[in-house]
């Protein structure tokens, strides 16, 4: 989904995603952004993480429903002992409500949503979301125009797994595709 916000809303062509031997990277090779600051490559990951809440939820198009998406996202998967650890003054009400919550992010439905939550505790539960959905990347590497980037085929030093290109994200499997040959060999592949 970050790939293809990147292509759609900030028409780059040129993306791919890259296995590290550890996590995953999205590599943008257009030109235009190979030179931009670490400023805005903060604004862009904020932008496709779903990292800010914006002034108005319920927009069609554009970040809104972006970060609609993503929050609809991290609250689908959250238990119930997330749920409770949520702050006190989300959680009574969306441990309860998470279907509601759900239902109304996704149809941009205002109303319910506020009579859900209350605008204050709708207030507090976006912000946490905003907060959650950013922690799910890694800024550091987004940012840092300094880092050196791992070449495919390498491997990673900490884990011994093969950097690749990531072709299919749906049928890639780190523990089958990644593990080097040496180490299956060895019979140390988990």
């Amino acid at each position: 989904e970050y790939m293809d916000c990147l292509g759609k809303d900030f028409a780059l062509k040129d993306i791919h995603l890259i296995y590290s031997g550890r996590g995953y990277h999205i590599r943008v090779f257009d030109g235009e952004i190979s030179m931009i600051t670490s400023s805005d490559r903060r604004k862009i990951l904020d932008y496709v993480s779903g990292g800010v809440v914006p002034k108005d939820l319920f927009i069609d198009h554009g970040y809104s429903a972006i970060f609609r998406k993503r929050a609809a996202w991290i609250i689908e998967r959250m238990d119930k002992e997330t749920l409770a650890s949520l702050p006190a003054t989300v959680s009574r009400r969306a441990l309860g409500k998470r279907e509601a919550i759900l239902e109304a992010l996704v149809e941009k439905d205002r109303v319910t949503l506020n009579a859900v939550m209350g605008e204050r505790r709708l207030g507090a539960l976006l912000g946490y979301l905003a907060t959650l959905a950013t922690s799910l990347t890694d800024a550091k590497v987004t940012m840092d125009e300094k880092r050196i980037i791992r070449l495919p085929s390498s491997l990673h030093s900490k884990v011994s797994m093969k950097c690749m290109l990531v072709d299919d994200p749906a049928g890639f499997d780190p523990l089958r595709d990644a593990v080097p040959d040496f180490v299956r060999e060895r019979g140390e592949a988990p």
